[in-house]
Protein backbone atom coordinates (compact mmCIF):
# COMPACT_ATOMS: atom_id res chain seq x y z
CA UNK A 1 0.00 0.00 0.00
CA UNK A 2 1.57 3.21 -0.96
CA UNK A 3 0.83 6.42 1.39
CA UNK A 4 1.80 10.26 0.79
CA UNK A 5 3.39 12.32 3.14
CA UNK A 6 3.79 15.40 1.84
CA UNK A 7 4.33 17.88 5.29
CA UNK A 8 5.44 15.56 7.95
CA UNK A 9 4.34 16.77 11.60
CA UNK A 10 4.49 15.66 14.95
CA UNK A 11 5.95 12.34 13.76
CA UNK A 12 8.72 10.09 14.90
CA UNK A 13 11.29 8.34 13.56
CA UNK A 14 12.92 5.10 14.43
CA UNK A 15 16.54 4.61 12.73
CA UNK A 16 17.61 1.64 11.95
CA UNK A 17 21.00 3.51 11.06
CA UNK A 18 21.22 7.12 12.06
CA UNK A 19 19.81 9.81 9.78
CA UNK A 20 23.37 11.40 9.78
CA UNK A 21 24.70 8.79 8.14
CA UNK A 22 26.90 10.54 5.90
CA UNK A 23 27.63 10.00 1.78
CA UNK A 24 31.21 9.09 2.70
CA UNK A 25 30.27 6.89 5.46
CA UNK A 26 32.51 3.40 5.65
CA UNK A 27 30.31 1.78 8.13
CA UNK A 28 28.03 -0.89 7.43
CA UNK A 29 26.53 -4.53 7.75
CA UNK A 30 27.63 -6.13 4.57
CA UNK A 31 30.66 -5.80 2.15
CA UNK A 32 32.18 -7.33 -0.59
CA UNK A 33 36.14 -8.27 -1.32
CA UNK A 34 37.48 -10.52 -3.62
CA UNK A 35 40.97 -11.77 -3.11
CA UNK A 36 42.42 -10.60 -6.36
CA UNK A 37 45.58 -12.70 -6.17
CA UNK A 38 46.84 -13.74 -9.57
CA UNK A 39 49.87 -15.45 -8.82
CA UNK A 40 50.36 -18.86 -7.01
CA UNK A 41 52.71 -18.46 -3.94
CA UNK A 42 53.55 -16.39 -0.89
CA UNK A 43 50.28 -13.83 -1.48
CA UNK A 44 48.63 -12.38 2.03
CA UNK A 45 45.23 -11.71 2.30
CA UNK A 46 43.93 -10.75 5.78
CA UNK A 47 40.74 -9.55 6.35
CA UNK A 48 40.06 -6.37 9.47
CA UNK A 49 36.93 -6.05 11.20
CA UNK A 50 36.42 -3.91 13.96
CA UNK A 51 32.87 -2.64 15.47
CA UNK A 52 31.43 0.96 14.83
CA UNK A 53 32.80 2.53 18.14
CA UNK A 54 29.10 3.83 19.13
CA UNK A 55 28.44 0.04 19.48
CA UNK A 56 29.58 -1.42 22.87
CA UNK A 57 28.18 -4.93 22.45
CA UNK A 58 29.89 -8.07 20.47
CA UNK A 59 29.12 -7.83 17.13
CA UNK A 60 28.05 -10.94 15.54
CA UNK A 61 28.89 -11.37 12.01
CA UNK A 62 29.47 -14.38 9.14
CA UNK A 63 32.15 -14.00 6.38
CA UNK A 64 31.75 -16.97 3.43
CA UNK A 65 32.17 -17.84 -0.21
CA UNK A 66 28.12 -17.26 -1.40
CA UNK A 67 28.93 -19.11 -4.38
CA UNK A 68 29.57 -22.51 -4.56
CA UNK A 69 30.19 -24.25 -8.13
CA UNK A 70 31.14 -27.71 -8.72
CA UNK A 71 35.35 -28.00 -9.10
CA UNK A 72 35.51 -24.88 -7.09
CA UNK A 73 38.28 -25.19 -4.48
CA UNK A 74 38.53 -23.01 -1.44
CA UNK A 75 34.95 -22.39 -0.05
CA UNK A 76 33.80 -21.55 3.19
CA UNK A 77 31.88 -19.92 5.68
CA UNK A 78 32.61 -19.25 9.19
CA UNK A 79 31.50 -17.32 12.08
CA UNK A 80 32.89 -14.57 14.21
CA UNK A 81 31.95 -11.99 16.65
CA UNK A 82 34.23 -8.38 17.53
CA UNK A 83 33.88 -6.50 20.51
CA UNK A 84 35.26 -2.85 20.89
CA UNK A 85 37.72 -1.82 20.41
CA UNK A 86 39.26 -5.34 19.64
CA UNK A 87 39.16 -6.39 16.26
CA UNK A 88 38.87 -9.56 14.43
CA UNK A 89 41.24 -10.33 11.77
CA UNK A 90 40.63 -13.36 9.60
CA UNK A 91 43.44 -14.77 7.09
CA UNK A 92 42.20 -16.33 3.98
CA UNK A 93 44.67 -18.99 3.29
CA UNK A 94 45.35 -21.83 0.87
CA UNK A 95 42.66 -19.37 -1.77
CA UNK A 96 42.64 -20.33 -5.23
CA UNK A 97 44.34 -18.67 -7.77
CA UNK A 98 41.93 -15.88 -9.30
CA UNK A 99 40.88 -16.07 -13.44
CA UNK A 100 41.90 -12.97 -14.82
CA UNK A 101 39.95 -11.52 -17.89
CA UNK A 102 36.88 -14.12 -17.32
CA UNK A 103 34.07 -14.28 -14.91
CA UNK A 104 34.25 -15.53 -11.48
CA UNK A 105 32.82 -16.90 -8.12
CA UNK A 106 35.64 -16.30 -5.79
CA UNK A 107 33.98 -12.91 -3.98
CA UNK A 108 33.71 -13.34 -0.26
CA UNK A 109 31.13 -11.46 1.54
CA UNK A 110 30.84 -10.27 5.35
CA UNK A 111 27.69 -9.85 6.84
CA UNK A 112 27.23 -8.53 10.85
CA UNK A 113 24.29 -7.60 12.92
CA UNK A 114 25.34 -3.91 13.82
CA UNK A 115 27.97 -1.56 11.98
CA UNK A 116 31.39 -2.62 11.27
CA UNK A 117 34.53 -1.45 9.53
CA UNK A 118 36.62 -3.75 7.10
CA UNK A 119 39.84 -3.34 5.68
CA UNK A 120 42.12 -6.00 4.25
CA UNK A 121 46.09 -6.36 4.17
CA UNK A 122 47.14 -7.85 0.98
CA UNK A 123 49.97 -8.71 -1.09
CA UNK A 124 53.27 -10.66 -0.28
CA UNK A 125 55.32 -10.85 2.04
CA UNK A 126 58.03 -8.48 1.03
CA UNK A 127 55.25 -6.17 -1.05
CA UNK A 128 52.83 -5.23 1.68
CA UNK A 129 49.35 -3.33 0.99
CA UNK A 130 46.05 -2.31 2.52
CA UNK A 131 42.85 -0.62 1.79
CA UNK A 132 39.41 0.31 3.39
CA UNK A 133 36.43 -1.57 1.89
CA UNK A 134 32.94 0.26 1.51
CA UNK A 135 29.83 -1.30 2.80
CA UNK A 136 27.49 -2.78 0.04
CA UNK A 137 25.05 0.31 0.88
CA UNK A 138 27.36 3.18 -0.13
CA UNK A 139 28.34 1.79 -3.44
CA UNK A 140 27.64 2.86 -6.75
CA UNK A 141 26.74 2.24 -10.34
CA UNK A 142 29.39 4.83 -12.02
CA UNK A 143 32.90 4.88 -11.75
CA UNK A 144 36.50 6.47 -13.13
CA UNK A 145 39.30 3.70 -12.15
CA UNK A 146 42.75 4.54 -11.14
CA UNK A 147 46.34 2.93 -12.13
CA UNK A 148 50.14 3.67 -12.14
CA UNK A 149 52.22 2.62 -15.16
CA UNK A 150 55.61 3.64 -15.89
CA UNK A 151 57.23 4.68 -18.98
CA UNK A 152 58.28 2.36 -20.67
CA UNK A 153 55.38 -0.38 -19.73
CA UNK A 154 56.62 -3.06 -18.17
CA UNK A 155 54.12 -6.06 -16.69
CA UNK A 156 53.13 -4.31 -13.40
CA UNK A 157 49.78 -5.99 -13.73
CA UNK A 158 47.65 -3.53 -13.25
CA UNK A 159 44.10 -4.79 -12.72
CA UNK A 160 40.93 -3.61 -12.26
CA UNK A 161 38.24 -5.80 -10.03
CA UNK A 162 33.97 -5.54 -10.22
CA UNK A 163 31.82 -7.42 -7.80
CA UNK A 164 28.46 -7.25 -8.00
CA UNK A 165 26.01 -6.67 -4.81
CA UNK A 166 22.84 -7.23 -6.48
CA UNK A 167 21.92 -10.30 -9.04
CA UNK A 168 20.92 -9.20 -12.95
CA UNK A 169 24.00 -6.74 -12.74
CA UNK A 170 24.62 -5.44 -16.75
CA UNK A 171 27.95 -3.84 -16.57
CA UNK A 172 29.75 -1.39 -19.55
CA UNK A 173 33.32 -0.94 -19.32
CA UNK A 174 34.32 1.85 -21.89
CA UNK A 175 38.36 2.32 -22.31
CA UNK A 176 38.03 5.54 -24.05
CA UNK A 177 41.32 6.11 -25.27
CA UNK A 178 43.38 3.86 -28.50
CA UNK A 179 46.08 3.62 -25.26
CA UNK A 180 44.21 1.22 -23.14
CA UNK A 181 43.41 -2.45 -23.72
CA UNK A 182 40.72 -4.33 -22.05
CA UNK A 183 40.51 -8.19 -22.62
CA UNK A 184 37.38 -10.15 -21.19
CA UNK A 185 36.46 -13.64 -22.55
CA UNK A 186 39.09 -13.66 -25.29
CA UNK A 187 38.24 -10.54 -26.87
CA UNK A 188 40.12 -6.85 -26.65
CA UNK A 189 38.51 -3.63 -26.24
CA UNK A 190 40.20 -0.21 -26.40
CA UNK A 191 39.32 3.03 -27.99
CA UNK A 192 35.46 3.61 -28.49
CA UNK A 193 35.29 0.11 -28.10
CA UNK A 194 32.26 -1.07 -25.37
CA UNK A 195 32.83 -4.08 -23.21
CA UNK A 196 29.88 -5.81 -21.66
CA UNK A 197 29.61 -7.86 -18.64
CA UNK A 198 26.76 -9.46 -17.32
CA UNK A 199 27.08 -10.52 -13.36
CA UNK A 200 25.03 -12.65 -10.60
CA UNK A 201 24.87 -11.33 -7.29
CA UNK A 202 28.53 -11.56 -5.99
CA UNK A 203 29.88 -12.84 -9.23
CA UNK A 204 33.34 -10.91 -9.85
CA UNK A 205 35.69 -10.12 -12.65
CA UNK A 206 39.96 -9.52 -12.34
CA UNK A 207 40.86 -7.68 -15.21
CA UNK A 208 44.98 -7.63 -15.84
CA UNK A 209 46.74 -5.71 -17.98
CA UNK A 210 50.42 -4.60 -18.51
CA UNK A 211 49.26 -0.87 -19.98
CA UNK A 212 48.11 2.20 -17.30
CA UNK A 213 44.36 0.85 -17.10
CA UNK A 214 43.68 5.01 -15.55
CA UNK A 215 40.32 6.46 -17.24
CA UNK A 216 38.40 3.41 -18.01
CA UNK A 217 34.89 3.91 -17.22
CA UNK A 218 32.42 1.85 -15.06
CA UNK A 219 28.97 1.90 -15.82
CA UNK A 220 26.11 -0.65 -14.14
CA UNK A 221 22.83 -1.10 -14.17
CA UNK A 222 22.75 -1.79 -10.10
CA UNK A 223 25.66 -0.88 -7.29
CA UNK A 224 28.53 -2.50 -7.82
CA UNK A 225 32.38 -2.52 -5.79
CA UNK A 226 35.19 -1.64 -8.04
CA UNK A 227 38.74 -2.02 -6.85
CA UNK A 228 42.06 -0.87 -9.51
CA UNK A 229 45.72 -0.53 -8.57
CA UNK A 230 48.51 -2.34 -9.18
CA UNK A 231 49.43 -5.98 -8.51
CA UNK A 232 53.41 -6.03 -8.88
CA UNK A 233 54.25 -1.99 -9.15
CA UNK A 234 57.98 -0.89 -9.72
CA UNK A 235 57.95 3.05 -10.86
CA UNK A 236 61.57 3.26 -10.97
CA UNK A 237 61.39 -0.08 -13.04
CA UNK A 238 64.59 -1.45 -10.75
CA UNK A 239 62.76 -4.72 -10.05
CA UNK A 240 61.82 -4.45 -6.78
CA UNK A 241 57.52 -4.05 -7.00
CA UNK A 242 54.74 -3.56 -4.84
CA UNK A 243 51.35 -4.59 -4.38
CA UNK A 244 49.17 -0.76 -4.40
CA UNK A 245 45.36 -1.29 -4.55
CA UNK A 246 42.73 0.83 -3.48
CA UNK A 247 38.38 0.41 -3.67
CA UNK A 248 37.30 3.17 -5.66
CA UNK A 249 34.46 5.95 -4.80
CA UNK A 250 32.04 6.15 -6.87
CA UNK A 251 31.60 9.46 -9.26
CA UNK A 252 29.11 10.86 -6.90
CA UNK A 253 31.81 10.88 -3.72
CA UNK A 254 33.94 13.15 -5.85
CA UNK A 255 35.34 16.71 -5.27
CA UNK A 256 36.59 19.74 -6.41
CA UNK A 257 38.54 20.65 -3.94
CA UNK A 258 41.56 18.23 -2.68
CA UNK A 259 44.71 18.61 -0.11
CA UNK A 260 47.18 16.41 -0.48
CA UNK A 261 50.17 15.78 2.05
CA UNK A 262 53.11 13.52 1.71
CA UNK A 263 54.33 10.39 3.24
CA UNK A 264 57.55 11.81 5.00
CA UNK A 265 59.81 9.14 4.79
CA UNK A 266 59.27 8.78 1.45
CA UNK A 267 61.54 9.42 -1.73
CA UNK A 268 59.21 11.49 -3.69
CA UNK A 269 55.11 11.91 -3.80
CA UNK A 270 52.97 11.75 -7.77
CA UNK A 271 49.77 12.88 -7.65
CA UNK A 272 47.06 11.44 -9.95
CA UNK A 273 43.85 13.33 -11.28
CA UNK A 274 41.60 11.92 -12.91
CA UNK A 275 38.84 13.78 -14.78
CA UNK A 276 35.19 12.51 -14.88
CA UNK A 277 33.90 15.49 -16.97
CA UNK A 278 35.02 16.95 -20.84
CA UNK A 279 37.05 20.03 -20.28
CA UNK A 280 38.07 20.05 -16.53
CA UNK A 281 40.52 22.81 -15.38
CA UNK A 282 42.46 22.00 -13.30
CA UNK A 283 44.98 24.01 -10.09
CA UNK A 284 47.74 22.08 -8.53
CA UNK A 285 49.07 24.67 -6.18
CA UNK A 286 47.95 27.12 -8.65
CA UNK A 287 49.56 25.28 -11.42
CA UNK A 288 47.16 25.28 -14.53
CA UNK A 289 46.36 21.78 -16.01
CA UNK A 290 43.37 21.32 -18.76
CA UNK A 291 42.04 18.38 -19.29
CA UNK A 292 40.26 17.94 -22.52
CA UNK A 293 38.10 14.56 -22.50
CA UNK A 294 37.04 12.74 -19.44
CA UNK A 295 38.94 9.63 -18.15
CA UNK A 296 41.96 11.73 -19.37
CA UNK A 297 44.28 12.43 -16.23
CA UNK A 298 47.28 14.85 -15.27
CA UNK A 299 50.22 13.29 -12.54
CA UNK A 300 52.52 15.51 -11.12
CA UNK A 301 55.15 15.15 -8.80
CA UNK A 302 54.08 16.87 -4.96
CA UNK A 303 56.77 19.62 -4.16
CA UNK A 304 58.18 19.56 -7.90
CA UNK A 305 58.00 23.35 -8.00
CA UNK A 306 59.54 23.83 -4.32
CA UNK A 307 55.76 23.85 -2.43
CA UNK A 308 57.03 21.59 -0.15
CA UNK A 309 55.24 19.05 1.72
CA UNK A 310 51.96 19.34 0.25
CA UNK A 311 49.74 20.30 -2.28
CA UNK A 312 46.26 21.99 -2.92
CA UNK A 313 43.99 20.91 -6.20
CA UNK A 314 40.87 22.64 -7.24
CA UNK A 315 39.35 21.60 -10.69
CA UNK A 316 36.02 22.79 -12.17
CA UNK A 317 34.68 19.75 -12.03
CA UNK A 318 34.45 16.90 -9.52
CA UNK A 319 38.24 14.49 -9.93
CA UNK A 320 39.63 11.14 -8.76
CA UNK A 321 42.74 12.03 -7.22
CA UNK A 322 45.27 9.30 -6.08
CA UNK A 323 48.88 9.60 -4.63
CA UNK A 324 51.47 7.52 -5.11
CA UNK A 325 54.66 7.47 -2.91
CA UNK A 326 57.85 6.26 -4.98
CA UNK A 327 60.17 3.72 -2.70
CA UNK A 328 63.50 4.78 -2.09
CA UNK A 329 66.73 4.06 -4.39
CA UNK A 330 68.39 3.44 -0.96
CA UNK A 331 67.27 -0.10 0.23
CA UNK A 332 68.22 0.49 3.85
CA UNK A 333 65.98 3.00 3.78
CA UNK A 334 62.92 2.69 6.62
CA UNK A 335 60.76 2.55 3.67
CA UNK A 336 61.41 1.67 -0.34
CA UNK A 337 58.51 0.56 -1.90
CA UNK A 338 55.51 2.12 -3.24
CA UNK A 339 52.23 2.93 -2.06
CA UNK A 340 48.54 4.01 -3.30
CA UNK A 341 46.36 6.47 -1.34
CA UNK A 342 42.90 7.39 -2.68
CA UNK A 343 42.80 11.26 -1.06
CA UNK A 344 38.94 12.07 -0.14
CA UNK A 345 38.03 15.88 -1.34
CA UNK A 346 37.03 18.03 1.50
CA UNK A 347 33.76 17.97 1.14
CA UNK A 348 33.75 14.30 2.07
CA UNK A 349 35.56 15.64 5.61
CA UNK A 350 33.84 13.98 8.42
CA UNK A 351 33.70 13.63 12.33
CA UNK A 352 34.74 10.56 13.49
CA UNK A 353 36.79 8.44 12.29
CA UNK A 354 38.04 4.75 12.80
CA UNK A 355 41.06 2.89 11.89
CA UNK A 356 42.77 -0.53 11.67
CA UNK A 357 46.32 -1.00 11.43
CA UNK A 358 47.75 -4.18 9.92
CA UNK A 359 48.18 -7.48 12.76
CA UNK A 360 51.16 -8.29 14.43
CA UNK A 361 51.33 -11.57 12.45
CA UNK A 362 52.83 -10.10 9.21
CA UNK A 363 56.66 -10.58 8.58
CA UNK A 364 57.55 -7.01 9.64
CA UNK A 365 56.79 -4.78 12.16
CA UNK A 366 55.21 -1.86 10.89
CA UNK A 367 55.51 1.90 12.11
CA UNK A 368 51.38 3.31 11.67
CA UNK A 369 51.11 6.87 11.23
CA UNK A 370 48.24 9.39 10.41
CA UNK A 371 47.98 12.47 8.47
CA UNK A 372 45.20 14.76 9.83
CA UNK A 373 43.75 17.92 7.90
CA UNK A 374 41.72 20.29 10.03
CA UNK A 375 40.27 23.73 9.11
CA UNK A 376 42.28 26.19 11.03
CA UNK A 377 41.66 26.92 14.74
CA UNK A 378 39.86 23.01 15.42
CA UNK A 379 42.63 21.11 15.68
CA UNK A 380 42.49 21.04 19.40
CA UNK A 381 39.11 20.03 19.83
CA UNK A 382 40.76 16.51 18.28
CA UNK A 383 40.71 13.47 20.43
CA UNK A 384 42.29 10.43 19.81
CA UNK A 385 40.98 7.26 21.58
CA UNK A 386 39.30 9.06 23.27
CA UNK A 387 42.66 11.63 24.69
CA UNK A 388 43.72 14.89 23.66
CA UNK A 389 47.22 13.67 25.00
CA UNK A 390 49.18 11.82 22.11
CA UNK A 391 48.17 15.23 20.22
CA UNK A 392 49.40 17.77 22.43
CA UNK A 393 52.36 19.52 21.15
CA UNK A 394 52.31 18.27 17.16
CA UNK A 395 53.32 20.77 14.77
CA UNK A 396 50.53 21.88 12.42
CA UNK A 397 51.67 23.18 9.15
CA UNK A 398 49.14 26.01 7.42
CA UNK A 399 47.48 25.08 4.30
CA UNK A 400 45.68 27.91 2.84
CA UNK A 401 44.25 29.04 -0.84
CA UNK A 402 41.52 32.19 0.24
CA UNK A 403 40.48 32.05 -3.06
CA UNK A 404 38.88 28.64 -2.72
CA UNK A 405 38.09 28.92 0.70
CA UNK A 406 41.07 26.60 1.86
CA UNK A 407 42.30 27.90 5.26
CA UNK A 408 43.37 24.46 6.86
CA UNK A 409 46.10 23.30 8.63
CA UNK A 410 47.94 19.89 8.52
CA UNK A 411 50.36 17.02 10.56
CA UNK A 412 51.85 14.55 8.30
CA UNK A 413 52.65 12.07 11.42
CA UNK A 414 50.73 10.90 14.49
CA UNK A 415 52.75 7.78 15.79
CA UNK A 416 49.99 5.06 16.98
CA UNK A 417 50.54 1.73 18.09
CA UNK A 418 49.26 -1.28 15.84
CA UNK A 419 45.52 -2.17 16.52
CA UNK A 420 42.00 -0.06 16.18
CA UNK A 421 42.05 4.05 17.07
CA UNK A 422 39.27 5.88 16.92
CA UNK A 423 39.59 9.66 16.24
CA UNK A 424 37.08 12.48 16.80
CA UNK A 425 35.92 16.23 17.65
CA UNK A 426 34.58 17.77 20.30
CA UNK A 427 33.01 20.01 17.83
CA UNK A 428 30.38 18.54 16.53
CA UNK A 429 30.54 20.69 12.97
CA UNK A 430 34.73 20.15 12.79
CA UNK A 431 34.85 18.70 9.74
CA UNK A 432 38.75 17.21 8.96
CA UNK A 433 40.25 14.76 6.79
CA UNK A 434 43.23 12.36 6.31
CA UNK A 435 44.61 9.28 5.98
CA UNK A 436 46.66 6.16 7.50
CA UNK A 437 50.03 5.15 6.00
CA UNK A 438 53.02 2.66 7.76
CA UNK A 439 56.48 2.04 7.04
CA UNK A 440 58.70 -0.82 7.85
CA UNK A 441 61.85 -2.18 6.19
CA UNK A 442 61.36 -2.05 2.43
CA UNK A 443 57.94 -2.38 2.86
CA UNK A 444 55.10 0.06 3.42
CA UNK A 445 51.11 1.15 2.65
CA UNK A 446 48.70 3.79 2.57
CA UNK A 447 44.99 3.69 2.73
CA UNK A 448 41.73 6.04 3.14
CA UNK A 449 40.42 6.55 7.14
CA UNK A 450 37.08 4.76 7.34
CA UNK A 451 34.80 7.68 8.49
CA UNK A 452 31.66 6.52 10.81
CA UNK A 453 28.20 8.50 12.13
CA UNK A 454 28.73 8.73 16.16
CA UNK A 455 24.96 8.97 16.26
CA UNK A 456 24.15 5.22 14.90
CA UNK A 457 21.80 3.36 16.87
CA UNK A 458 20.83 -0.21 16.59
CA UNK A 459 17.35 -1.41 17.23
CA UNK A 460 17.01 -2.27 21.12
CA UNK A 461 13.32 -3.49 21.29
CA UNK A 462 9.94 -3.20 19.39
CA UNK A 463 8.89 0.03 17.82
CA UNK A 464 6.81 1.31 20.83
CA UNK A 465 10.17 1.11 23.14
CA UNK A 466 12.98 2.10 20.24
CA UNK A 467 14.81 5.57 20.40
CA UNK A 468 12.68 8.19 18.42
CA UNK A 469 14.18 11.58 16.72
CA UNK A 470 11.52 13.93 15.97
CA UNK A 471 10.26 15.58 13.03
CA UNK A 472 9.76 19.14 13.34
CA UNK A 473 9.02 22.15 11.57
CA UNK A 474 7.66 20.12 8.45
CA UNK A 475 11.76 19.00 7.99
CA UNK A 476 14.23 16.35 9.00
CA UNK A 477 16.30 17.90 11.28
CA UNK A 478 19.78 18.32 9.26
CA UNK A 479 19.46 18.20 4.93
CA UNK A 480 19.12 15.34 3.02
CA UNK A 481 21.54 15.20 0.09
CA UNK A 482 19.68 12.81 -3.00
CA UNK A 483 21.18 11.09 -5.64
CA UNK A 484 19.59 10.80 -9.34
CA UNK A 485 22.65 10.77 -11.07
CA UNK A 486 21.79 6.74 -12.33
CA UNK A 487 19.76 5.70 -15.03
CA UNK A 488 17.84 3.61 -12.32
CA UNK A 489 18.07 4.69 -8.93
CA UNK A 490 17.06 3.49 -5.30
CA UNK A 491 16.65 4.90 -2.03
CA UNK A 492 17.08 3.82 1.57
CA UNK A 493 14.41 2.83 3.81
CA UNK A 494 13.38 3.49 7.14
CA UNK A 495 11.48 2.43 10.37
CA UNK A 496 8.73 4.48 11.07
CA UNK A 497 6.70 5.30 13.98
CA UNK A 498 3.55 7.09 14.87
CA UNK A 499 2.65 8.46 17.90
CA UNK A 500 -0.02 5.49 18.28
CA UNK A 501 3.15 3.10 17.90
CA UNK A 502 2.12 1.90 14.79
CA UNK A 503 5.21 0.89 12.61
CA UNK A 504 6.13 1.04 8.60
CA UNK A 505 9.20 1.94 6.58
CA UNK A 506 9.23 5.31 5.36
CA UNK A 507 11.75 6.37 1.92
CA UNK A 508 12.46 10.22 1.60
CA UNK A 509 11.27 10.88 -1.85
CA UNK A 510 12.22 13.90 -2.36
CA UNK A 511 12.53 17.32 -0.41
CA UNK A 512 12.59 20.92 -0.55
CA UNK A 513 13.50 23.45 1.84
CA UNK A 514 10.54 23.47 3.50
CA UNK A 515 9.04 19.61 2.84
CA UNK A 516 10.00 16.15 3.14
CA UNK A 517 8.34 14.24 0.22
CA UNK A 518 8.08 10.57 1.53
CA UNK A 519 6.60 7.20 0.29
CA UNK A 520 5.33 4.77 3.09
CA UNK A 521 5.24 1.14 3.22
CA UNK A 522 3.28 -1.34 5.90
CA UNK A 523 6.16 -3.33 6.24
CA UNK A 524 10.21 -3.30 5.67
CA UNK A 525 9.80 -6.76 3.55
CA UNK A 526 8.25 -4.81 0.56
CA UNK A 527 10.73 -1.97 0.86
CA UNK A 528 14.16 -3.16 1.91
CA UNK A 529 17.72 -1.14 1.36
CA UNK A 530 17.29 -1.32 -2.43
CA UNK A 531 14.28 -1.71 -4.20
CA UNK A 532 14.31 -2.14 -8.26
CA UNK A 533 11.97 0.69 -8.60
CA UNK A 534 11.78 4.60 -9.45
CA UNK A 535 12.87 6.53 -6.88
CA UNK A 536 16.10 8.12 -4.74
CA UNK A 537 18.93 6.52 -3.03
CA UNK A 538 18.75 8.25 0.40
CA UNK A 539 22.24 10.10 1.26
CA UNK A 540 21.59 11.89 4.54
CA UNK A 541 24.58 14.11 5.46
CA UNK A 542 24.45 16.42 8.98
CA UNK A 543 25.99 19.56 8.42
Amino acid sequence: MWAWCVVLTLLYVFLDRSLSKRCYDHSGKEFIVVPFTITTSGEIFQIHIASNPTVTSAVPGTIRTPIIRQGSASRFSSSFSVTPPNRVSINIQNFEVVPVNVITDTAIVINTSYDVVVSVSYGKSGSLGSMLVFPTETLGTDYRIVTFSPIPPTTDKAILVIAAAYSDTSIQLFPGSEEVELEINGIYYTGTDIASVSLAQYESIVISSSEDLTGIRVLATKPVAVYSGNIDLSINNDGETDAALEQMPPISELGQKHIIVSNPKVKRDFIKIVSTVDNTEVYVDSVYYGIDLAGEFVITELGSDGSGSYAIVISSYPVLVALFGDKDENSDNVMTDVTMTIIPPITNYGNSYVFITPTKSLPVTYTHNVVVISPQGLSEDLRLDGSSTSLQGLSWTPVTDINNDVNHEIVSSIVISEGVHVLTSLNDTHQFGGYLYGTAARQSYGTALATFSKNTWTIQGLCSTSKFVKIADDKLPFPVELSTNTTRTYFRCYQLCSLSATCGVVAVFRQSSTSVECRLYESETQCGPFQNVTGFKLFARQK
